[in-house]
């Protein structure tokens, strides 16, 4: 626990954007930070970015991956699979590739442009989180 005063969590403007279009979809799943640490059976650990929970009980979690090389991310994907939660939505965005690599399709994994689609990571928890 720190001695300073709270000041909140930081927020892209990207995750203002995205916070503030989900809000405007009519769904019934519903999305608020999460706060949760993740053991990745000693191997690391995840603070997924999100939580996204519908009132039939699903629930999935979101990490957002801002920059990245293709071999680094394909092992922490790789490692997620095996070690972390089953119902892990991972959206990256795909003009932040540091290499020159682009990156295959992989099951549970979202590109975005700079502005993260809503619709698409509620169809991700449709199909990835039932």
């Amino acid at each position: 626990m720190s001695h300073t005063k709270e000041r909140g969590t930081w927020e892209s403007e990207e995750e203002r954007h995205f916070r503030a279009s989900f809000s405007k979809l009519k769904t019934k799943w519903k999305l608020r930070r999460s706060t949760r640490i993740i053991d990745l059976d000693g191997r690391g650990v995840l603070v997924p970015d999100y939580v996204l929970t519908h009132p039939d009980g699903r629930s999935a979690l979101l990490e957002l991956v801002w920059f990245w090389r293709r071999r680094s991310f394909e092992s922490r994907v790789e490692m997620l699979r095996a070690h972390g939660p089953k119902k892990l939505i991972i959206a990256y965005a795909t003009r932040m590739n540091t290499g020159r690599e682009s990156l295959p399709e992989l099951d549970g994994v979202v590109g975005f442009k700079g502005v993260i689609q809503p619709k698409r990571i509620i169809e991700a928890c449709e199909s990835f989180a039932s």
